[in-house]
């Protein structure tokens, strides 16, 4: 099968994922970390968006914002190649030997039309799918499923699909269907005949049920049934003002006491829980979430996982039928008190896990590599470097490579002036666009290099503590400062000594158009992300950079005196 360029991007994206999929799985983050940083995004929004996007989340919820960082990455495979250049360069690495043999294959191939030497041999599961990235990428080989066994596009696409973008979301409503016995399930199920088959829960028949159970469950609240979730939503916040709760009798309060008390027996603060649906604290006292539930979907899950435990006993396990019958006759609660007490229950649910997706968001929104990984600096600096210098390597490769086939086209465009020159004439032009744009990666690559080499110079240099203290503090404070760094773990003093100062303590602060006297970088207590972002402001470009390797503030407060005055 003749690979399109289309189906080239899917494979390569599918492989990508799979790879750094693997290494989550393993708890390995180099990789991720490398691929995602070299986005250079200003912030974690695009992160924190991911939490509202519907994806595969089958990761444990304390790995779920490395996945989701891979998800940002594969957002941009398809406009920013070079992302693709060093997921090659990084796995190449990685896997030697994978990438010594693939090299030796396509030299073979486009010498000869034929491999060989292809010897079969074992591979770990990182490596194949690294093989399998190559050969998409490849354009020497435009058939792999001919040289590649298990080479399969198609079976690619759909597990792209599946191990990544299905979601967890109502998982039923294509799953049951009308049926007159459970044969035919059975076959609807096992890829038979699907033509003519109508979903119980997404069908007008479900809504018409729902619809009569919601008016039952409102009869027996003696409320109209327009009013359900109004009425639901007040009996179940919080009446909590300002800290202080009045005590609750009846099924309502059984729940709050039970509720208050999974939280705390975890350690957690009842005040969170009060904080969340509460609407009567006072400004003054603090923050209130005033989280408003969708009872109206509470409701309806309540009744689709009725209807749907009823399919599973009377279709999986008694192998009878399912037809609207059913559903209007046989899926009728006996009691509504109980269908009343399930949903205030779920209603609590809710709320309890909206308290996590709320916390979920904020570690999203502080998300950082340095704080999560606690590498040594120093070496992984110099690794950051390693790589900087192989990818210039591989671009001026690729420069001379295009230089050749330049004056190549030069020399053929010379020797014929006709018509015929015109598509040569077309593809030098672009080869020329091609190679300004590598220089100016290339210089730009540079440019971070030097700034790398410079950042870990200043992290080698020996802390060297001030004796005799002669700043000024006042005629200091008289400045404005941009102090870089984790300030407040490291030195919170220096936000109360310089409040009219910027303190810059993670890489996604806007510096556009800022104006201070000097930069004051805490190098051993901030990024290499921050450093480099400081670097390439042009706000700051005249502004004196004062560099500390120490947290005593006397002496950084010296630093800045000798330095500045």
């Amino acid at each position: 099968m003749k690979l399109s360029e289309e189906q080239r991007k899917i494979g390569i994206k599918y492989n990508i994922m799979q790879l750094l999929t693997v290494d989550i799985h393993n708890e390995r983050y180099n990789e991720l970390q490398k691929i995602y940083e070299s986005l250079n995004l200003r912030s974690n929004t695009l992160l924190v968006n991911k939490l509202l996007v519907e994806r595969n989340v089958s990761e444990l919820f304390t790995h779920t914002v490395y996945m989701d960082a891979l998800f940002v990455i594969a957002d941009y495979l398809d406009s920013r190649p070079e992302i693709i250049d060093l997921v090659d360069i990084l796995y190449a690495k990685r896997c030697p030997r994978i990438k010594n043999i693939f090299v030796d294959w396509e030299y073979q191939y486009k010498s000869a039309g034929i491999i060989k030497n292809a010897k079969s041999f074992k591979m770990a599961l990182v490596e194949s799918y690294y093989l399998n990235f190559l050969f998409y990428r490849s354009d020497v080989f435009e058939e792999p499923d001919q040289i590649l066994k298990g080479f399969d596009f198609e079976q690619d696409k759909y597990m792209l699909n599946y191990s990544f973008y299905m979601t967890d979301k109502n998982q039923f409503d294509n799953a049951f269907i009308f049926c007159s016995n459970g044969k035919e399930v059975e076959n609807y199920l096992g890829d038979g005949d699907r033509e003519g088959k109508e979903y119980v829960l997404m069908s007008k028949f479900f809504d018409r049920y729902l619809v009569k159970r919601r008016i039952e469950l409102a009869d027996y609240l003696h409320i109209q049934e327009s009013k359900l979730a109004e009425y639901i939503h007040f009996e179940m916040k919080s009446q909590s003002k300002n800290g202080s709760s009045p005590l609750r009798s009846g099924i309502v309060g059984q729940i709050e006491l039970f509720t208050k008390d999974i939280i705390a027996d975890q350690n957690g603060g009842i005040s969170w829980y009060n904080a969340m649906t509460t609407t009567d604290n006072e400004k003054w006292y603090g923050q209130s979430i005033r989280y408003v539930p969708d009872v109206d979907r509470l409701i309806r899950n309540y009744f689709k996982s009725f209807v749907a435990t009823k399919y599973i006993e009377m279709v999986v396990e008694k192998k009878r039928g399912f037809t609207k019958l059913t559903l209007s006759r046989e899926c009728i609660p006996d009691n509504y008190d109980m269908v009343y007490r399930t949903i205030l229950c779920m209603y609590e649910m809710d709320v309890l896990y909206k308290m996590f997706a709320i916390m979920q968001k904020q570690y999203y929104t502080d998300f950082s590599w340095e704080k999560i990984t606690n590498q040594d600096i120093a070496t992984r600096y110099e690794d950051i470097i390693s790589d900087l210098e192989q990818t210039i390597t591989d671009k001026e490769n690729r420069i001379k490579s295009l230089m050749q086939k330049n004056s190549t086209l030069s020399l053929q465009i010379t020797a014929d002036n006709s018509k015929q020159t015109a598509p040569l004439v077309a593809e030098n032009n672009k080869l020329v666009k091609v190679i300004e744009d590598k220089d100016s990666e290339i210089t730009d690559l540079k440019r971070r290099l030097e700034y790398q080499e410079l950042f870990i110079s200043e992290l080698n240099k020996p802390e060297v503590e001030e004796i005799n203290n002669t700043y000024d503090l006042e005629l200091l404070q008289s400045k404005r400062f941009l102090f870089v760094g984790h300030i407040g773990d490291v030195l919170p003093e220096l936000k109360h000594k310089f409040p009219n100062s910027i303190f810059m303590e993670s890489e996604t602060i806007n510096l556009s158009g800022i104006e201070v006297d000097a930069v004051v970088m805490l190098i051993r207590w901030m990024s290499h992300s921050m450093f480099y972002k400081v670097k390439a402001t042009s706000a700051l470009l005249q502004s004196k950079i004062i560099m500390c390797n120490t947290k005593n503030i006397d002496t950084i407060l010296q630093k800045m005196y000798d330095e500045l005055l």
